[in-house]
């Protein structure tokens, strides 16, 4: 079918154009619903990642030289980890937080995260 063969505002389906209105905001609708409840689970999951630690999670990371106290900061140690360790998918995520992946993966950190994550750096020197 040539695009000289359909007429401006034809209507082309075999529904009648209250069905397709009618199924058209059923869609809208299931639509909202479901960017509502991924903002949610979004949200949810940002404050998550800054609640604290618990005393013994804590001293286990900071037992491997990692000075963490939210749960950001302890999922970014546990990247950390598996990346030296030869995780590579560890490793190509932390190279997308960088910026220096394929894609770049954006992550809201504090700025006291990152003030933490670079006094680590720079008390780790050239090891890492």
């Amino acid at each position: 079918m040539a695009k000289d063969d359909i007429v401006q505002y034809q209507f082309t389906s075999e529904q009648s154009r209250t069905k397709a209105a009618e199924n058209g905001r059923k869609g809208g609708v299931a639509s909202g619903e479901s960017k509502r409840r991924k903002k949610t689970m979004r949200e949810t999951a940002e404050i998550m990642l800054q609640a604290g630690l618990t005393e013994k999670e804590m001293s286990d990371l900071a037992s491997k030289g990692y000075d963490a106290e939210t749960q950001l900061d302890a999922l970014m140690a546990a990247a950390f980890m598996g990346a030296k360790r030869g995780n590579s998918q560890m490793f190509a995520n932390i190279m997308k937080l960088l910026g220096e992946g394929s894609e770049k993966l954006e992550v809201n950190i504090s700025d006291d995260s990152t003030e933490r994550m670079e006094r680590f750096f720079d008390e780790q020197g050239a090891d890492t």
